[in-house]
């Protein structure tokens, strides 16, 4: 009777545990930060908020997207359009939702040879991450990253966070300890 109580209690504490599932944020779901491959999702979902802007050609597809914390209605899933203007490759339109913010902060990132992404330092104070923080507008959220352009300096990725964690993800890319951000969303888009 004593052994049959005590299994009886181990599987019912073993459901308890493993059912409680994310008491905090029931609407979100936790993704490995070593997990690069989640889904991009169509633009129709992310486009079809704004209205288009004939100086800028979008590449069909969300490929900006979340790392850290995946919300059930598509938030912080992004689409980079470029510059169709030529000399313009520093000009970027940025459209989705982020999951609590108007305003969006984006760091301009390049694939290294290793296939991770590293972070653009700002060309007029070193050891800091470049970024630019935009509101969303009708057609999406503008930067100009005009002192990369200036230091003729190239990007194909983006780190984008939400305003209010613009401090933290600096200190997190500067420490180069993932582990510790903000959630965040991570992609190439040319």
């Amino acid at each position: 009777m004593k052994k049959h109580v005590s299994v009886s209690l181990i599987f019912m504490m073993t459901g308890i545990i493993t059912g409680c599932g994310n008491i905090n944020n029931p609407q979100a779901n936790n993704v490995p930060e070593s997990s690069w491959d989640i889904p991009a999702i169509n633009t129709a979902a992310v486009g079809s908020l704004y209205g288009e802007d004939s100086n800028y050609s979008c590449n069909g597809k969300a490929t900006i997207n979340p790392i850290k914390i995946v919300a059930t209605n598509r938030s912080d899933y992004y689409s980079v359009c470029t510059n169709v203007n030529s000399g313009k490759n520093w000009s970027i339109l940025v459209q989705g939702q982020a999951l609590t913010s108007n305003t969006i902060c984006a760091f301009p990132a390049a694939i290294t040879t290793s296939d991770a992404y590293q972070w653009i330092e700002n060309p007029s104070k070193s050891f800091t991450p470049t970024y630019l923080c935009s509101p969303f507008t009708s057609s999406g959220a503008y930067f100009a990253f005009s002192a990369l352009q200036t230091a003729n300096i190239t990007f194909n990725s983006l780190f984008i966070v939400e305003q209010q964690d613009v401090t933290t993800m600096i200190s997190c890319l500067l420490n180069n300890f993932m582990g510790t951000c903000p959630p965040y969303s991570v992609g190439q888009f040319r």
